[in-house]
């Protein structure tokens, strides 16, 4: 049998257990999150605009998007006619690398990596000048190391 005890305000049922004592029920605990806001203003200029080549990370493909950058923000559409952003890429928190070296063992010319807290986003241009643009409009600092 249940009992079911009045204690202040609220109401614990209690259960009896293997001695016949009835002992208190646990509770779930309620969780409450707080959230953590805070504005991030978008350029208004957009610092490079065009098709670049990602790779898929089930497929080992490579899938052509369209893509705006508009600091802090990458955004990501199927084509450029897309209304809908497909992915957003906030540069502030992402880490651009370029090296000549994973170019050369991957066997892809053009190619950098965009870092995120959750997953690394490989990506190619269409040759070395249009590669060095893009590096330029993620992370200019970047672009005068190479």
């Amino acid at each position: 049998p249940t009992l079911s005890v009045h204690t202040g305000t609220e109401r614990v049922k209690k259960h009896p257990g293997p001695s016949g004592v009835a002992a208190p029920e646990v509770k779930p605990v309620e969780r409450r999150f707080v959230p953590d806001i805070q504005e991030i203003r978008v350029s208004p200029i957009v610092s490079k605009k065009g098709y670049l080549h990602f790779l898929e990370p089930h497929t080992n493909g490579w899938v052509k998007r369209y893509v705006v950058v508009r600091r802090p923000y990458v955004y990501i559409y199927n084509t450029e006619r897309d209304s809908v952003e497909r992915a957003i890429l906030n540069l502030s928190s992402a880490h651009v690398e370029y090296s000549e070296d994973q170019q050369a063992m991957l066997k892809t010319p053009n190619t950098f990596a965009v870092c995120t807290e959750h997953r690394g986003i490989l990506l190619q241009a269409s040759n070395d000048k249009e590669m060095h643009d893009w590096l330029y409009a993620f992370n200019p600092l970047l672009a005068g190391s190479i």
